[in-house]
């Protein structure tokens, strides 16, 4: 789908601005790559304003926008606003008064028996860090699209049980696997990916990006995976 196309799908009400929540929640409902909102921004919002306008992408593309967009397009052009009731500055104003959605992470559990970490886990940049809790401030609001994120954990969870799979088959050690597991789930799915591999009783608690944890078992092993946006 072209961007200009897209963006009449994301701006659902017309208001010719989407902002990074917006793009954040079309690309878990899509089951996109969550680089896209990262590239969206890197491609339209030059200003860094964390918004994007229907002016923008048209400029960028250098094509018109579509034709139920032309008179607030042009009205913008000429720096003509009929009032501060605008739409535009409506929807701007919605906007700064929403905390953004990229900012909320979800903290999920794994086995609470005493925690016993056995191996190291790894961030996507491959290299390897000690495994140390993440204190999540905020939990998912159970109203953000449930049965998408039911269907992202799914996901998530066939993906990860054929990696092992893959792992088994090669023979792989425990050293390589964490790694292995966290590259490959990087190409599919963008950044930030933490695998950890410990005893079958491990414990743990983490937070991670909505819909983007899953664990599974290997041999006598215990395999956690999920995504954040920094750590």
């Amino acid at each position: 789908m072209e961007y200009l196309e897209q963006f009449t799908v994301i701006d659902k009400n017309r208001d010719g601005i989407i902002s990074r929540r917006d793009l954040f929640k079309y690309a878990l409902s899509i089951g996109e790559d969550l680089s896209m909102v990262d590239r969206w921004l890197r491609l339209f919002d030059t200003n860094d304003k964390g918004i994007i306008t229907i002016e923008d992408v048209s400029r960028t593309l250098g094509v018109p926008p579509p034709k139920f967009y032309d008179e607030r397009y042009n009205r913008r052009l000429n720096g003509k606003f009929e009032s501060s009731n605008d739409v535009f500055h409506q929807a701007a104003a919605r906007f700064r008064s929403t905390e953004d959605i990229t900012r909320h992470y979800q903290s999920s559990s794994s086995s609470t028996e005493k925690l016993s970490m056995y191996k190291r886990s790894y961030s996507s940049d491959n290299v390897p860090s000690d495994y140390h809790k993440l204190i999540g401030n905020h939990s998912w609001d159970p109203n953000d699209e449930p049965l998408l994120i039911e269907y992202s954990y799914e996901k998530m969870n066939e993906k990860l049980n054929q990696l092992i799979n893959i792992a088994m088959k090669k023979q792989m050690d425990l050293q390589t696997i964490p790694q292995f597991i966290a590259m490959t789930l990087e190409k599919e799915y963008g950044r930030n990916w933490q695998v950890i591999v410990g005893p079958y009783k491990v414990g743990c608690a983490v937070s991670h990006l909505i819909g983007r944890f899953t664990n599974a078992q290997y041999a006598s092993y215990h395999v956690v995976a999920f995504q954040t946006l920094d750590l």
